[in-house]
C-alpha cells in the first residue's frame, strides 16, 4: 500500500482563521481546544484540499473570514514520489481555482483521489437513522473520490433535474404531454449513468461491509438493500440492472408509472436524487430494530469498509477526519475505532477534552484557541 500524508497545512482568511501554518505527523494528530476555537475549521480546510468543497456548506463564499473577499487553503502532500503542493482558493471576482504542483486544474473532478479522505462527524454516526439525504451524501462523497467520472455524471444529472423540474412546473400549466415526454427522455439520459455507477459500487462494497460487520459485531448477518428513487421496494443490489441501457429501460418504466403523480406535484419523483439505502441486521431494518450500540457498530463497519474500498480503488490509505467523535462513543466503540484506524494512514481528530486523546506518545497534540495554534506536542 502506497503511503500518503498531509505534511503541512497553510490557510488564509478561512472561517475564523486570519492565517495559520500547521505541521502534522504522518500518523495520528489531535486538535485540542474549546468549542469555537477553530478546530473543525482546520478539518474543513483539509477536506477542501481533498474534494475542493466543504462538508459544512455548499457555498464557497461562506468559508471566507468575516470582512474578507476570499480565502486560500494550501497543503503539502508527501507520497513515494516526493512532495506535492495543492492549493484551493476562492474570491468573489474569479471564483474557485485549484492548483496541484503549480499547475491549474481544468475541472474539479481532476482533484478527486489526489488525497482521499473519510469523514467521521456526529452526523455520520446517524447514517442509519438519519435522513435519506445523509446516506446519499455519504455515497456521493465515496464515489466522487474513487471514480473521477462520477462527479461529472452527477453534475450533469443535477443540471438535468433542475431543467426538468422547471419544465414540469411550466408544462403543468399548459398540459403539454409531448414536451413532458421529451424532457423525460433527457432526464433518463442524465440519470441512468449515475444509477449504473452506484449499482456497480454496491456490488463491490457489500462483501467488504459484511466482513467489517462480522469483525465489529461478531456476526455477518447484515445486508444492504437499495431502493432507487421511484421504486416502491428496497431490494438487494443484484436485483437491478448492471449496465446503463438496463437503467434507461427501468427509469423509462418508472416515469411512465408515476407521470400523473409528477404532473400533480410538479416535480421529478423518479431517479437517483431520491435513492434510499437500507441496512438490515439479523433480518430486520437496523434503524428500527437494532440497539443504539449495534447501530454505532454498524456505522463503524460502514466506515471500515469505506477505508478498504478506497484503498483497493486508489492504492493508498485514505486520510481520516474525525470531528468530536470520541465523546460520542463509549469505551468499547472508541477502542474499535482505534483498531479500525490502525497504524497505517494519517488521521486527524478534534476534541475539547484532552482525556479523550489516547495515551500514546506517537500522537501529535496540537492546541487550538481563538483561531490560532498554540503549542504542539509530539
Amino acid at each position: 500500500m502506497a503511503s500518503l500524508y498531509l505534511e503541512e497545512l497553510v490557510i488564509h482568511s478561512f472561517r475564523n482563521w486570519a492565517g495559520a501554518r500547521v505541521a502534522f505527523s504522518p500518523g495520528q494528530n489531535a486538535l485540542i481546544g474549546p468549542n469555537g476555537a477553530g478546530k473543525t475549521s482546520l478539518l474543513e480546510a483539509i477536506y477542501v484540499l481533498a474534494l475542493g468543497r466543504s462538508f459544512r456548506s455548499s457555498h464557497d463564499e461562506s468559508l471566507a473570514r468575516w470582512g474578507s473577499s476570499g480565502w486560500r487553503v494550501e497543503g503539502s502532500l508527501r507520497d513515494e514520489r516526493g512532495l506535492r503542493r495543492v492549493e484551493v482558493r476562492w474570491d468573489g471576482t474569479r471564483g474557485k481555482r485549484i492548483r496541484v504542483a503549480g499547475k491549474p486544474l481544468p475541472k474539479l473532478s481532476a482533484l478527486m483521489g489526489k488525497m482521499p479522505v473519510i469523514l467521521f462527524t456526529p452526523d455520520e454516526l446517524h447514517l442509519l437513522k438519519g435522513s435519506p439525504q445523509l446516506r446519499r451524501a455519504w455515497l456521493d462523497r465515496l464515489l466522487m473520490q474513487s471514480s473521477p467520472s462520477y462527479l461529472e455524471k452527477r453534475s450533469r444529472m443535477k443540471a438535468a433535474l433542475l431543467q426538468r423540474n422547471a419544465a414540469l412546473r411550466h408544462l403543468g400549466k399548459r398540459g403539454d404531454r409531448g414536451s413532458e415526454e421529451a424532457w423525460g427522455a433527457l432526464w433518463i439520459e442524465a440519470a441512468a449513468p449515475v444509477a449504473a455507477e452506484r449499482q456497480a459500487f454496491f456490488l463491490r462494497y457489500l462483501p467488504m461491509f459484511r466482513e467489517a460487520a462480522a469483525a465489529m459485531l461478531g456476526t455477518a448477518e447484515v445486508d444492504l438493500y437499495w431502493q432507487p428513487g421511484g421504486g416502491k421496494e428496497a431490494e438487494p443490489p443484484t436485483s437491478f440492472p448492471s449496465h446503463v441501457e438496463g437503467w434507461r429501460n427501468l427509469l423509462r418504466e418508472q416515469l411512465e408509472e408515476r407521470h400523473r403523480e409528477e404532473e400533480r406535484r410538479l416535480t421529478t419523483l423518479v431517479g437517483p436524487h431520491r435513492d434510499e439505502i437500507h441496512i438490515f441486521f439479523r433480518g430486520r431494518r437496523a434503524r428500527f430494530f437494532a440497539s443504539q450500540g449495534e447501530q454505532r457498530s454498524l456505522v463503524l463497519a460502514l466506515k471500515a469498509a469505506e477505508i478498504r474500498y478506497l484503498q483497493e480503488q486508489l492504492g493508498v490509505h485514505p486520510v481520516a477526519l474525525l470531528d468530536d467523535i470520541f465523546s460520542e462513543l463509549d469505551v468499547s466503540h472508541r477502542s474499535r475505532l482505534q483498531v479500525m484506524l490502525g497504524e497505517e494512514g494519517q488521521s486527524f481528530f478534534t476534541t475539547t477534552d484532552p482525556q479523550w486523546v489516547p495515551q500514546d506518545r506517537s500522537i501529535r497534540r496540537i492546541w487550538v484557541a481563538d483561531g490560532a495554534v498554540g503549542r504542539e506536542d509530539g
